[in-house]
C-alpha cells in the first residue's frame, strides 16, 4: 500500500478547518479528483476523527447574504433594464402570493 504525503494531524487540522471533504483535499495539497475524495472518508473513518463540521452540499444551508443581492422590483422595472423576463415573472408572481 503507498503511503500518502499528508499525516494524521494534518488531517485532523484540515477537518476543523473545513466544511467540506473538498476543502479538506484543497488543505491537505491534493487534486479535487474522485479516488482523492474515496481516500479521505476512508481515513476520516479509520482514524475516527469527528466530521461535525462538514455540512456536505447543504454548505449555505442556513447562511444570508450569499449570492446575488436581491432587487427592488423599483430596481428592475426601469428603462434600459438587464433584468431578465422569466425571472421578473417569478418575483412578480411570488409578491402577488404574498
Amino acid at each position: 500500500m503507498r503511503s500518502h504525503r499528508w499525516t494524521e494531524s494534518q488531517l485532523k487540522n484540515a477537518v476543523k478547518k473545513s466544511t467540506s471533504i473538498r476543502q479538506i483535499i484543497h488543505f491537505l495539497g491534493l487534486k479535487e479528483a474522485g479516488g482523492n475524495y474515496k481516500q479521505i472518508k476512508k481515513y476520516l473513518h479509520l482514524y475516527n476523527i469527528d466530521c461535525s463540521t462538514l455540512k456536505g452540499q447543504c454548505w449555505n444551508k442556513g447562511l444570508k447574504g450569499i449570492g446575488k443581492p436581491i432587487l427592488k422590483l423599483e430596481e428592475i422595472l426601469k428603462k434600459d433594464s438587464y433584468f431578465q423576463s422569466h425571472k421578473l415573472k417569478k418575483i412578480v408572481f411570488s409578491q402577488i402570493k404574498k
